[in-house]
C-alpha cells in the first residue's frame, strides 16, 4: 500500500483530503511453499503477483490496512510518498514490516511494472496525477511549514 500527503490530483482536478492519501492496496502472490519477510524477495514483484485488495468484496480488511497506514504515516511525521508494507500473522492481527520513503516511481510500460500504479485506476488517478500529487503535496508543506514560502517559490521558479 502507498500513502501520500493530502493533496490529491484526479483527472488533473486538485482535491485536499482529511488525511494522509492511502492507495494502491495490494496483496502478494506468492507461489507453492514461497515465503515472504520484506520486500526483497529472490522473485520480482510484479503485476501477475500483486492483487488489489477490493474494498466491496474485503470492506474490513480494507479499511483496516488503510487506518494502519495512515496511522504510520501521521506517528511518523513523514512528509514524502511511502509504501508501507504489512503482514496478517496466524492470528489475523496485522503488523507493519516496513515503511520505505524511497518508492520506484517509473512510469509503467509494456515491459515495466509500476506497483505504485496498479491500484490508481481504482481512485481515478493516472500516473500523471500521481506525480501532480506528489508536486502539489511538496508545495503545500513548503507553505504550511514556512512564512515567506511563496516568495522563495516565485523566485525558483
Amino acid at each position: 500500500m502507498w500513502l501520500a500527503g493530502p493533496v490529491v490530483a484526479r483527472q488533473r482536478q486538485f482535491e485536499r483530503q482529511d488525511g494522509p492519501f492511502a492507495f494502491s492496496v495490494l496483496e502478494r502472490v506468492l507461489g507453492p511453499n514461497e515465503h515472504i519477510f520484506t520486500s526483497m524477495d529472490a522473485k520480482p514483484i510484479t503485476g501477475a503477483r500483486a492483487k488489489s485488495v477490493n474494498a466491496v468484496e474485503e470492506p474490513v480488511l480494507f479499511a483496516e490496512l488503510k487506518d494502519l497506514a495512515r496511522n504510520v504515516f501521521l506517528r511518523m511525521g513523514i512528509e514524502a510518498l511511502i509504501r508501507i508494507d504489512i503482514r496478517q500473522d496466524e492470528k489475523g492481527r496485522l503488523q507493519v514490516l516496513e515503511a520505505n520513503p524511497k518508492p520506484d516511481l517509473k512510469a509503467p510500460s509494456d515491459a515495466v511494472t509500476s506497483l505504485i500504479c496498479l491500484g490508481l485506476a481504482a481512485e481515478g488517478m493516472d500516473y500523471d496525477d500521481l506525480i501532480l500529487s506528489q508536486i502539489a503535496n511538496k508545495i503545500d508543506f513548503v507553505f504550511a511549514q514556512n512564512r515567506g514560502g511563496s516568495e522563495r517559490i516565485q523566485s525558483l521558479v
